[in-house]
C-alpha cells in the first residue's frame, strides 16, 4: 500500500464484491456476511456455462493436471471430474 499506484487502483477496484461485503448500516442478523457470499456462490453456479471444448479435449487437459498434480505430490484434483460422455 505504500506506490502511489497501489493506492489508486485500491480506490478505484472493490477488492471484495459489494453483494457480499455490506458498507451501508448494519442489517438483520439473518443476513450475515456467510450468508451472502453462499448466495451469491449459488448466482454464479447457476449462471455458469461450461466452455465449448470438445470432450476429447477436456479428457486430454485432465490427464495432463492430474499427471503434474500427482509429480507435485498431490492425491487429484479436488472437485474434478472427468466428462461422463465422448460428444458435447
Amino acid at each position: 500500500m505504500k506506490l502511489k499506484e497501489i493506492r489508486a487502483r485500491f480506490r478505484k477496484e472493490q477488492p471484495f464484491p459489494p453483494s457480499v461485503i455490506d458498507r451501508g448500516p448494519a442489517r438483520d442478523s439473518t443476513s450475515g456476511i456467510l450468508d451472502r457470499a453462499r448466495a451469491r456462490v449459488e448466482e454464479l453456479r447457476a449462471e455458469y456455462r461450461q466452455s465449448g471444448i470438445s470432450a476429447g479435449r477436456e479428457l486430454a487437459m485432465l490427464s495432463f493436471a492430474e499427471g503434474e498434480a500427482d509429480r507435485a505430490g498431490f492425491e487429484g484434483l479436488p472437485g474434478i471430474h472427468a466428462p461422463t460422455s465422448t460428444s458435447r
